[in-house]
């Protein structure tokens, strides 16, 4: 299975052709392709990998749950989504790197 290099997420790849086209250079014309594989979510460029495991949850907070940046994402004693996500991919110079991700996401 291929794993789509921007969202990190399973994908099923198509193919599309990202060549300018047609073009001349002095009397001479040409039609230039690059074909390529792409993820069908982002149009991104795909590695090769696995989802092992996707875990989905409703928990009530306990606390509240902050982002990064410092946003609150879900309040104390609000019930919310929570989805876990595992897996690997080989990047571009054929490493094994590991993906864990969380999303959180209040139900209204």
């Amino acid at each position: 299975m291929a794993i789509c290099s921007f969202c990190l997420e399973e994908t099923d790849p198509h193919t599309i052709d990202q060549g300018i086209g047609y073009s001349e250079f002095g009397s001479s014309a040409s039609i230039h392709t690059d074909i390529v594989e792409v993820s069908t979510c982002c149009d991104s460029p795909i590695f090769e990998g696995h989802i092992y495991s996707d875990e989905k949850s409703e928990p009530t907070a306990n606390k509240n749950h902050y982002n990064k940046d410092g946003n609150l994402i879900v309040a104390k004693g609000q019930k919310y989504e929570c989805r876990r996500i595992m897996g690997y991919y080989i990047d571009s110079e054929g490493e094994r790197q590991q993906i864990s991700k969380v999303y959180k996401k209040p139900i209204s």
